[in-house]
């Protein structure tokens, strides 16, 4: 009797982390590192846009750092300035993800990566625009979900250039991937 509840304990231990291998990868709490390369008013524009996202979000938490590229983090999303040549449908930031990247075992990834390719950088007009982008690639990074809602929302495919808050829509965008 003994040695069938050692088994079968066994078998759960082993069950449950078979399970929590494939469970929610997304956290609520993320580690966001910042490109020295970035000027002053584009770092300002970052640190708004994670500031935005933690007052829309009840217990989220967006610790921000500057610092290179380059975390073994989960729950890591970098913002980097890009010196490539950026894809032709790229307005200036492109967020790459790699949730769930192990079709195996769904591997413990929850982290972006946001390529803000300076080449696009002077057709930004205004800081609130960068800002208003930087909040749109965070939306994608933390939800690890390339679509898009309507317009009139932060997560709408093509950001106007006036100051747009995070709306019910977006917030909802957000928990949608919990």
């Amino acid at each position: 009797m003994v040695k069938r509840l050692t088994i079968a304990r066994v078998a759960l231990a082993a069950a449950s982390g078979v399970l929590a291998g494939c469970a929610d990868h997304h956290g609520m709490t993320y580690t966001i590192t910042l490109d020295p390369a970035f000027s002053g008013e584009q770092t300002e524009g970052i640190l708004a846009a994670t500031e935005s996202w933690q007052r829309a979000v009840p217990g989220l938490t967006l610790m921000t750092r500057i610092s290179t590229c380059g975390s073994d983090d989960t729950h890591a999303i970098c913002f980097f300035i890009d010196d490539a040549a950026p894809p032709s449908d790229v307005v200036a930031l492109t967020t790459w993800d790699s949730h769930c990247v192990d079709p195996a075992g769904c591997a413990d990834q929850d982290d972006a990566t946001t390529h803000v390719y300076r080449s696009k950088l002077p057709a930004m007009a205004t800081a609130i625009v960068f800002q208003n982008m930087a909040t749109h690639e965070l939306g994608h990074a933390m939800t690890q979900d390339g679509s898009h809602l309507a317009t009139g929302n932060v997560m709408e495919p093509k950001l106007s250039n006036d100051a747009v808050g995070l709306t019910a829509a977006d917030v909802a965008y957000f928990w949608s991937s919990r």
